[in-house]
């Protein structure tokens, strides 16, 4: 029995995680797939009858709604959260989705300030330099206290389509974020 898990930052099969969520099901009669959506030949699931297959635990009940249950996942995770809080790089440096473009850089954002000025697909991690004194605020354009807080020392990571609509403001002045990722140009 293969388990598939999705999360909203990574899907799991038999416990291997692909840390992207560019990935789709499909089905040919009772046996489901799952694949990398910018590779099509790049099978990560190989055809299973879909009684052969878990999906967050349950068995579908057709190939069919497996496929669809899959990809309404993938999506909503996608839509539904534009925060992903990771503690290290190391999922990000091996990821191969966004290889050619890699960035690194400081800044300090005492007024509202675009963090990566790349209009491209790719990954981001920001972190907090841990000798800040107050919190730094992350989130799409219009950032304030509504949105996420990054504390001394935090870190969280983002993947997204375009990497330029990400904004940080300093709860006081003076607050440095290290930005450091990669992009597809």
């Amino acid at each position: 029995m293969k388990a598939v898990v999705v999360t909203s930052t990574y899907i799991s099969i038999d416990g291997f995680r692909y840390e992207s969520l560019s990935f789709e099901a499909y089905a040919e009669g009772n046996e489901v797939a799952i694949r990398h959506i910018a590779d099509k030949d790049l099978i990560i699931l190989h055809k299973t009858k879909y009684t052969e297959v878990t999906y967050n635990g349950a068995v579908e009940l057709s190939a069919s709604a497996f496929v669809i249950t899959f990809n309404a996942a993938i999506e909503y995770a996608k839509l539904s959260t534009l925060l992903i809080v990771k503690d290290t790089l190391d999922d990000i440096k091996e990821n191969s989705d966004y290889p050619n473009v890699p960035f690194s850089f400081n800044i300090t954002p005492n007024v509202e300030t675009q963090i990566v000025p790349y209009a491209y697909p790719g990954y981001v991690t920001i972190k907090a330099l841990s000798t800040n004194t107050a919190n730094v605020y992350i989130g799409p354009g219009g950032v304030g206290g509504a949105n996420g807080e990054l504390e001394a020392g935090e870190s969280v990571a983002f993947e997204l389509e375009n990497l330029s609509l990400l904004y940080a403001l300093n709860a006081a002045a003076g607050q440095v974020i290290h930005v450091f990722g990669a992009y597809r140009a």
